[in-house]
C-alpha cells in the first residue's frame, strides 16, 4: 500500500511468551521501498502466533490469520491498522466442530474473507491424537464474525485443505492435500496413492470435487499449494506424482478436466511449492533439486 509492503513471520519478535519458546511468536512487518523494515506488531500466544498465511488487504485495513495462539490455541482472526495497531476478531474454537490451523491467505469477496483451515471441523475420519477433524472452509466478516462452510471428511471427499481458495466469476475454488477416491493410509512410494483433490465452493457452502487425483497412471499427488487463474484456467502444482515421482504442474478447467503442463525431475528441480501467474506466464518454486539440490525458480508458458 502506498509503495510499502506488508508481511508476516513465523518465529520472531520481542515476545518471549513461554508457549512460543526462545524463537518467538512471530511478528506483522513493514518495509518501504528504500528498504526501511519496521516490525508493527510482535504476537503473544494470547493473541496468536506462528501466522503463516501473509496478510490481505481490504482498504485501509490488513487482515490475517494465525495457526495456533489465542484463546483455544487453535488461532486467531486479527485485523490491524496501517501503524500497527492489531485486534483479534476471532477465536478459532470458540464452537464445537470449529475451523483449526489456518495456514493459508484469506481472500476477500463480496464483504467476506474466505479461508481454511487444515485440520478442525466436523469430519471425523482424520482424528489422530490431538489432531481433530479433515480441515474446512471458512468465512468471517471484518466485523468477525465466523461460520463454517464445509468440513472436509476424507474418501470420496478431500481431506487436509493445505492451500488457500482463489475466486473466479463468484465461485470458490481450492485444493485438498488428501483425500479423494484415490487416496490410501499409506500413500508415499511407488506403489502408494496419496490423491487429493481441487474443490469448489460457493459463498454459500455448496462444495463439490471438481478433480479427483489418483485416478489416473502418473497423475499428481499432494496438490498442497495455492491455485492460480489465468485467462479462465486454473493452475496449480503437486507435491509427489507425475511420470517421475516429484511433482507436477497441472491444469483444470472450471468443468474439472485436467492436464499434466509438466513433470518435474531430480535434476531440474522438484517438490514444487509455489505458483503465480504474471502475464501469459507461470512461475513457481521447487523445495529441492536443481543443480545443487536446493531447489530452483521456474517459468512455464501454459
Amino acid at each position: 500500500m502506498d509503495g510499502t509492503l506488508y508481511g508476516t513471520t513465523a518465529y520472531g519478535g520481542a515476545t518471549g511468551a513461554k508457549e512460543c519458546g526462545s524463537l518467538g511468536c512471530g511478528t506483522v512487518f513493514s518495509v518501504t521501498p528504500s528498504g526501511k523494515e519496521t516490525v508493527l506488531h510482535s504476537f503473544a500466544h494470547s493473541d496468536g502466533s506462528r501466522p503463516s498465511g501473509g496478510l490481505t488487504a481490504v482498504g485501509q485495513t490488513l487482515y490475517g490469520t494465525t495457526p495456533v495462539g489465542g484463546t483455544h490455541n487453535d488461532g486467531t482472526f486479527f485485523s490491524m491498522t496501517m501503524g500497527g495497531q492489531l485486534t483479534v476478531l476471532y477465536n478459532f474454537g470458540d464452537k464445537s466442530s470449529d475451523a483449526s490451523e489456518s495456514l493459508a491467505p484469506l481472500v476477500y469477496l463480496n464483504g467476506t474473507l474466505y479461508g481454511t483451515s487444515v485440520v478442525g471441523g466436523a469430519g471425523t475420519k482424520c482424528d489422530s491424537g490431538d489432531e481433530i477433524g479433515c480441515g474446512t472452509v471458512f468465512g468471517v466478516t471484518t466485523s468477525g464474525k465466523e461460520t463454517v462452510l464445509h468440513s472436509f471428511d476424507g474418501p470420496p471427499d478431500g481431506a487436509g485443505p493445505y492451500g488457500g481458495l482463489i475466486a473466479v466469476d463468484g465461485m470458490l475454488y481450492g485444493t485438498t492435500q488428501y483425500g479423494g477416491t484415490g487416496y490410501t493410509t499409506f500413500c508415499y512410494g511407488p506403489s502408494g496413492d496419496c490423491g487429493g483433490t481441487v474443490y469448489n465452493i460457493t459463498t454459500a457452502g455448496k462444495e463439490g470435487v471438481l478433480y479427483d487425483f489418483g485416478g489416473v497412471v502418473h497423475d499428481g499427488q499432494i496438490p498442497w499449494d495455492n491455485l492460480v487463474n489465468l485467462k479462465g484456467t486454473i493452475y496449480g502444482v503437486t507435491e509427489a506424482g507425475g511420470q517421475y515421482g516429484w511433482g507436477t504442474v497441472f491444469a483444470v478447467s472450471k468443468s474439472g478436466e485436467e492436464r499434466i503442463l509438466h513433470n518435474f525431475s531430480k535434476a531440474r528441480g522438484h517438490m514444487p511449492n509455489a505458483l503465480i501467474a504474471l502475464k501469459d506466464r507461470l512461475y513457481g518454486t521447487t523445495v529441492t533439486g536443481g543443480a545443487d539440490n536446493w531447489g530452483t525458480v521456474f517459468t512455464l508458458e501454459p
